[in-house]
């Protein structure tokens, strides 16, 4: 192009790749949208998973507790501490799952965040190259 003008069939081969590569940060957002729904799906089973066993631990305890109570064995000591290491070791399960959370939505935003910024140095370079 140097000094000389655009032609016509200059500006439509550009405008033939400004479609192509259009469609391609098209494909890659929509790519790239499919792959955090797999991964928020995924780890929704998981995080479901983890609350089921919580419950089944839950049930068992009280299941323990019940048999403790009627069978007279235990002090209420002991229970007060299973009942302090259960819950201390649910509250550690739910941060590492509110901190897997916050890391996902992270990743997310800034993957986005990238997609945008190269289209829009995509389009500076474009008007660069139209003026």
């Amino acid at each position: 192009m140097g000094d000389q003008p655009a032609t016509k069939k200059d500006l439509a081969t550009l405008q033939k790749q400004i479609d192509e590569l259009s469609k391609a940060l098209k494909n890659l957002t929509k790519s790239t949208d499919d792959t955090f729904a797999e991964r928020k799906t995924w780890f929704d089973d998981e995080k479901k998973v983890v609350h089921e066993e919580l419950d089944d631990h839950r049930k068992a305890l009280d299941e323990q507790v019940k048999a403790i109570d009627e069978l007279g064995k235990w002090t209420e000591d002991t229970f007060a501490e299973r009942k302090q290491w259960f819950d201390d070791e649910k509250k550690v399960v739910h941060d590492e799952l509110d901190g897997l959370t916050k890391s996902f939505n992270e990743e997310k935003t800034w993957t986005h965040k990238a997609i945008e910024d190269l289209k829009k140095w995509v389009e500076g370079e474009l008007k660069k190259l139209q003026k």
